[in-house]
């Protein structure tokens, strides 16, 4: 018993459906964390600055610590209209630099907002990648590409049976 011609079309288009898919599934989170990555960076003085951001975007507050020993940072982010945002802990597991920190994230509604921090080193606002995004992508394209492929083998490999 071989595969019949349509079993081979079915398995050869399902495979290559499937690998499309891993390919857009594994590339999205990719492409997100990569614009935020190039996204503009804003060093923050010791005077407080007013940025314009993209509203509804995971920012972070960063420091540089570019000696490696340590450093003191306190910072308060406010809306326009002078409402304190919530700052919660940074997260970022990987892909910063080894002497840059993710002290600290918010999230403006508006973008409007003014950042107030007082840094023993060098601070910036920046996008936070979503790498939770990055993680899911991969734990659902790697098994889309290994079904896909599976399938292409299985069409490939099988014998075709003929009328």
């Amino acid at each position: 018993m071989g595969l019949t011609r349509g079993g081979f079309w079915r398995r050869l288009s399902g495979g290559i459906l499937m690998i499309l898919l891993a390919v857009v599934v594994l590339l999205w989170p990719i492409i997100a964390a990569a614009t935020a990555s190039v996204s503009p960076a804003y060093w923050i003085g010791t005077a407080p600055r007013d940025l314009a951001l993209e509203a509804d975007t995971t920012y972070g507050i960063y420091v540089v610590d570019g000696a490696n020993n340590g450093f003191s940072i306190s910072c308060s982010v406010f809306e326009a209209a002078g409402t304190p945002l919530e700052l919660e802990e940074g997260h970022l597991a990987f892909s910063l630099p080894e002497d840059e920190s993710l002290m600290y994230e918010f999230k403006s509604a508006a973008g409007h907002v003014t950042v107030v921090c007082t840094a023993t080193d060098p601070v910036y606002v920046a996008q936070v990648p979503n790498e939770r995004a990055a993680l899911i992508g991969v734990a659902i394209g790697v098994p889309l590409a290994s079904v896909g492929i599976l399938f292409l083998g299985m069409a490939l490999t099988g014998r075709r049976r003929t009328a």
